[in-house]
């Protein structure tokens, strides 16, 4: 009995916690909204079905969707798996029902009007095979057949499975092409460097014919589709030809070269058009040619030099239609309307729209047209941008909507602060400009100030009324997302609204404003592609200017791969305006080498800007701009450089060095660590934030002492995994972390976790390190903490001595059990580092918790001493309980996310939290409650009636004493 009490007060201890970390966060209701916001976006759209109402699309991000076609929101969205298996490889619409087939692993069924799911159906295929195939055949259309993994299935609408045949796989084919006849099926195999076989199929699954045609010139990645007539057409490179086969009668490809239909160049893409016997081949960005096959030859149909994209449409009793789109310049497109009978261009539904040039060249469109009243046509036409973006166009060429979809592909977030109003600009140029203070005498100045401080009067009177006039703002009332050039965007009081700068896969960048979520300016980088870095695409955005150094303007870089060349390509721009800087192209810079690694220096020029530090192939050290290379070689003793390489396992330091005759720096090996690539690949390298601000270098302990943090700038966290077999043949993951001095090379710590596997997400700040990973041998995500301490003495880093090396740091770490799984994590920052520090999980469910460090600390005991009491360390538990006030996006599922980018607000105790992934959501954050400012609720009223009540009450005593003095002198 006396054994369990101690268990006893740890579990009440424990609870008595959780209740008490419950009350201290939650959210109001009224609340909901005022200092957060949410967007919602479907991804790059991969499959679009255009139906006048709706658009039903399927994109990249394994996304099921239907969007209004009046204004473009979401009527409602299904997030598929996140892999593989949730691909979407198919969608075919019929009637009210939406199918989907998911990368070889399931066929599923979508209510087209609420988006609930009417059924699903294994397929049972590999998740690396080819891409399934679907189509629908009968008269009626109510047969899906779906090739998936050498296999053929059919169902009906209801979900039925009518029948399964396994492929015949004896000759090697690879089964990629599916054609849906009234009462047959055709299925195209492929075998390289010998033939095409078509085996054909009756409607209730038997096999009719089989026949092999000779291709010794097709292979593995040979481009080919099937129309819609039953015609297979490829592409050969090598002749520049097409060659075509007719799957009902042909025995033999027929052969058509290029050159013959009048067209130059290569190929870059075949497309069907679902229309008859007629194709389109793509020769470049802005040139297609439509094709027709016919018995016995290709032939040229159109020639479309300035066309980008083509669809066919045909709606009700208007004729099929050929609809055509191209830029003409750099802002608008022009949108051609062609009967394919007559091949006539229709002027009445033609047009010239405005497509702004941040958007690209147009990849797709898709038009609908229906009969008015009065009998004219009218139309509406969705484009498919390279950007991603999806732009609705009614007639006449007016814009009704557009969708940013590029943002839910954000690689890299900056928050950069918003510059000072004009009038504290004025209070900047009197006392920062000294070449004013000198030369303006006093009259001058103090006609500055009195102007300076009534036009400030002013701006305050003309804000105020503005919020006299400004309702309650709600999230469900309907925003202009439009950005007013008017507006002035200023810093507020607190440094809260900020500019939020993200830079996304297809090369585009946004600037949101950090209060609203409203678009402020976009730029594309056409060239611009991610690198690839231990398994992920990265784009780099560095800061090297902020708006603190008026008049010098802010500048950022953008840094990714030229999408031909393979070289650096580098973009220098405002952050909060988008303008490149002077000397910038505006599709960005071939920096003329490849990159293998980048930072910014901690040294600035005479105007403070941080260098751009770029290291190539040739370990040649590059600086940008160029005028900060003096100022790199006064300190170049002290830069130094390490680059991880996941292909080899391999992990160098440089130091800088400067070649004397040429004058250029270069880097020079200091130290390499080898993780042997058979046994492990690098996943995770993760730094310190440069501009990491830590308030307290110790901990103070029970016994009055203090725990000297171990506070390493130049500490990197390393995660690497493999595989390894046990006693028993069976594979296992193995997670190994390292902590690895990047100056001198030195294996600060490592651990090895045994039946673990990633995805890993890391988060290193201060002496600290956690990250997750899941636990194979118990089937449980689990987080892990490390922190590193000097001891109880510091070590005096100013004396250095090869006798006596600073002892290794004392090691702490300590494990939990998660209840889901993480797709991100950061740590808030503020802006001195006083507040208490939280780490964001964003779980798989959609939830973002905010948990206290305090909670992660690797020191908690199993049983509690008095010391530990009196130091507040809460009692060992293995679950890391997390309560539902503790989600900061409360009812606002955020799906698949990405990453969290936190930023340092005015006030000390709040910090800025973006998470970014296929939705974006922001709040504040604030782990320590926000200690600096007056709440919300605050009784203003009732305080400056007590304050006024305590004046008069003195002033009456004063009086009152003063005549009672008075009386009894006179007494």
């Amino acid at each position: 009995m006396a054994a369990s009490m101690p268990q006893v007060s740890v579990c009440c201890i424990s609870l008595i916690l959780l209740f008490l970390a419950s009350l201290c966060q939650g959210l109001y209701e009224d609340q909901i909204g005022k200092f957060d916001w949410k967007q919602e976006y479907v991804g790059e759209v991969s499959h679009l079905n255009f139906e006048g109402k709706r658009l039903l699309v399927g994109t990249k991000h394994n996304v099921v969707a239907s969007l209004n076609a009046r204004n473009g929101q979401i009527v409602w969205r299904q997030v598929l798996e996140e892999d593989s298996r949730g691909r979407i490889d198919a969608l075919l619409v019929k009637d009210k029902i939406a199918i989907t087939v998911s990368g070889n692993d399931h066929i599923r069924s979508w209510d087209v009007e609420y988006g609930g799911l009417n059924w699903e159906e294994p397929l049972d295929g590999a998740p690396d095979a080819p891409e399934a195939q679907a189509c629908l055949m009968g008269s009626s259309q109510d047969t899906m057949v779906v090739l998936s993994a050498g296999k053929l299935l059919a169902f009906n609408v209801n979900g039925q499975e009518l029948f399964r045949k396994v492929l015949p796989s004896s000759d090697g084919a690879i089964h990629k092409f599916l054609h849906c006849g009234r009462t047959e099926i055709n299925v195209i195999g492929v075998v390289p460097n010998s033939h095409v076989s078509i085996a054909t199929y009756s409607d209730s699954g038997n096999v009719q014919s089989q026949s092999p045609v000779p291709a010794d010139w097709v292979k593995k990645d040979t481009r080919c589709l099937l129309i819609a007539d039953g015609h297979l057409v490829c592409y050969e490179p090598q002749l520049s030809s097409l060659r075509t086969l007719a799957l009902k009668k042909g025995q033999a490809f027929s052969t058509t070269l290029l050159q013959e239909l009048g067209l130059q160049g290569q190929a870059v893409k075949l497309t069907s058009l679902n229309h008859r016997n007629m194709f389109v081949v793509q020769l470049s960005a802005s040139h297609l040619a439509l094709l027709s096959v016919g018995t016995d030859a290709v032939k040229l149909v159109l020639n479309l030099p300035k066309v980008s994209a083509v669809s066919v449409s045909s709606s009700g009793d208007i004729e099929d239609t050929l609809v055509t789109i191209g830029r003409q310049g750099t802002e608008n497109a022009v949108i051609r309307c062609l009967n394919l009978k007559t091949l006539k261009e229709i002027p009445e539904i033609s047009q010239e729209v405005h497509l702004a040039h941040h958007h690209g060249t147009p990849v797709g469109i898709q038009g609908f047209f229906f009969k008015k009243r009065d009998g004219s046509t009218g139309h509406r036409t969705v484009v498919l941008s390279e950007d991603q973006s999806i732009v609705m166009f009614q007639q006449g060429g007016k814009m009704s909507w557009i969708r940013e979809e590029a943002i839910s592909s954000i690689l890299s977030v900056e928050m950069v602060d918003l510059p000072v109003s004009e009038n504290q600009a004025k209070y900047e140029d009197e006392f920062g400009a000294q070449q004013a203070v000198i030369s303006d005498d006093i009259g001058t100045k103090f006609v500055k100030r009195l102007t300076t401080q009534l036009s400030q009067v002013k701006s305050f009177v003309v804000h105020l009324q503005q919020q006299l006039l400004k309702g309650p703002r709600h999230q469900y009332l309907e925003e202009d997302n439009e950005f007013n050039e008017d507006e002035e965007l200023t810093r507020d009081e607190f440094s809260i609204n900020k500019m939020i700068v993200a830079v996304t896969a297809p090369g585009k960048l946004f600037g949101i404003e950090s209060s609203t979520g409203r678009i402020i300016w976009r730029h594309l980088l056409p060239a611009l592609v991610p690198f690839e870095r231990q398994g992920k695409q990265l784009l780099l955005l560095f800061v090297q200017r902020t708006t603190a150094h008026f008049p010098n303007p802010p500048q950022c870089a953008v840094l990714g791969r030229h999408k031909v060349s393979g070289h650096g390509l580098l973009y220098l721009f405002d952050p909060i305006t988008g303008i490149p800087t002077a000397g910038t192209p505006a599709e960005g810079a071939d920096t003329g080498y490849r990159v293998v690694q980048a930072t910014t220096l901690g040294v600035t020029d005479d105007h403070h800007l941080k260098g751009l530090f770029i290291l190539d192939a040739e370990l040649k050290v590059h600086v940008y701009p160029e005028h900060v290379k003096g100022h790199v070689k006064a300190v170049q003793s002290t830069l130094f450089l390490f680059n991880a390489d996941v292909n080899t396992g391999l992990i160098t330091g440089y130091r800088i060095q400067e070649d004397i005759k040429t004058q250029s720096l270069h880097a020079v090996e200091l130290w390499t660590i080898n993780l042997p690539k058979e046994t492990q690949t690098i996943t995770n390298v993760v730094g310190k934030r440069p501009t990491e601000h830590v308030h307290s270098p110790g901990k103070p302990l029970a016994d009055r002492s203090v725990l000297y943090k171990y506070l390493n700038p130049n500490l990197v966290a390393i995660t690497a995994e493999g595989e390894t077999e046990d006693s028993q043949q069976k594979v296992s993951g193995v997670l190994n972390i390292y902590l690895v001095d990047s100056v001198t090379g030195d294996m600060i710590f490592q651990a090895s976790h045994k039946k673990a596997r990633g995805p890993v997400h890391l988060v290193h700040t201060e002496n600290w390190v956690v990250y997750n990973y899941w636990n194979e041998k118990n089937r449980r995500n689990e987080i892990t903490v490390v922190e590193l301490y000097e001891g109880t003495s510091q070590t005096n880093a100013t004396v250095f001595s090869s006798l006596h090396p600073p002892p290794p740091p004392i090691v702490g770490r300590q494990s939990y059990i998660l209840p889901h799984g993480i797709s991100a994590m950061a740590d808030t920052i503020t802006e001195m580092g006083i507040t208490a520090k939280s780490v964001l999980l964003a779980f798989t469910t959609g939830n973002v918790a905010e948990v206290s460090k305090f909670m992660l600390d690797p020191r908690r005991p199993l049983n509690p001493t008095m010391a530990d009491r009196e130091e507040g360390i809460p009692p060992y538990i293995p679950e890391l309980l997390v309560a539902f006030e503790a989600m900061i996006n409360y009812n606002q599922t955020v799906l698949k996310v990405h990453g969290i980018q936190t930023a340092a607000a005015g006030l000390e105790s709040t910090s800025l939290s973006l998470v970014y992934g296929l939705d974006l959501f922001f709040t504040q954050v604030t782990p320590s409650r926000k200690y600096d400012v007056l709440k919300e609720d605050f009784d203003y009223f009732f305080i400056s009636a007590v304050l006024i009540g305590m004046i008069v009450v003195s002033v009456v005593s004063q009086k009152l004493a003063a005549r009672k003095a008075l009386n009894r002198a006179w007494t």
